[in-house]
């Protein structure tokens, strides 16, 4: 279908042409199916969103804990105070 709701290219005007009610039928399980797709969007993202946060919080552990044993080895590498608030 076009943006205008007709029937858009020769296949589909084939196809109507023969299925009749049932092509419109089709087209309405094809665009319910296109809205559901669209409203599982946000879910997805919110979850895609937490599975990242998650994944950067174990980064940032998994760094700070390596730094933590560099340090204990070499004290010296251990940034100053005023050079962690720089």
């Amino acid at each position: 279908m076009n943006k205008k709701g007709h029937v858009a290219g020769l296949a589909n005007e084939i196809r109507y042409l023969l299925q009749g009610g049932r092509f419109w039928q089709n087209q309405l399980s094809v665009l319910d199916q296109e809205v559901e797709s669209l409203e599982a969007i946000p879910a997805q993202r919110t979850e895609i969103e937490r599975t990242f946060q998650k994944l950067a919080q174990k980064l940032d552990r998994q760094n700070n804990d390596e730094l933590e044993q560099l340090y204990s080895k070499i004290p010296e590498l251990r940034p100053t105070l005023a050079e962690r608030k720089a």
